[in-house]
């Protein structure tokens, strides 16, 4: 499952990139909002972790852009001390989860685990892609798919 992280903080990318490396699964790493958008149409990401503060753009950019893909990958945002609320907010508006800044393994893994899960829900829910090309449906011909079904 390959992920992408999209944060400005280095100390960030090196905590994660060593998670995914123990779980040997691949991870691609933005510093900007736009870096990590045009990654997550390009590189089939199965799992984003943005940080509430991006430059360039927000977090509800990144949900946005991953909704618009035949199968959205979940989101999860991090932030520093995020309460209830915001919390809230988050899974309100389609995201996976939130994880509190500093990382901590023990709030880590277990996130990485249900959006694995809710991954792989998705998928399913989608069914086997029969062609190879572009993962993102433009919402025209998401509309079209929608009157077919």
């Amino acid at each position: 499952m390959p992920g992408l992280v999209i944060s400005p903080s280095e100390d960030d990318h090196s905590y994660l990139r060593n998670v995914f490396e123990s779980l040997r699964r691949r991870l691609y790493s933005a510093r900007s909002c736009g870096d990590g958008l045009r990654l997550l149409e390009v590189r089939g990401i199965d799992l984003v972790i943005c940080d509430r503060e991006l430059p360039g753009g927000t977090w509800e950019d990144v949900l946005a852009a991953a909704a618009r893909l035949a199968v959205a990958p979940p989101v999860i945002v991090a932030a520093h001390h995020p309460d209830e609320r915001f919390w809230l907010e988050v899974l309100e508006r389609g995201g996976c989860d939130v994880l509190a800044k500093p990382f901590r393994a023990r709030e880590v893994v277990p996130a990485l685990s249900l959006a694995g899960q809710c991954w792989r829900s998705r998928k399913q829910a989608v069914g086997p892609r029969r062609e190879r090309g572009p993962r993102l449906v433009r919402p025209a011909a998401r509309a079209a798919l929608a009157t077919r079904a």
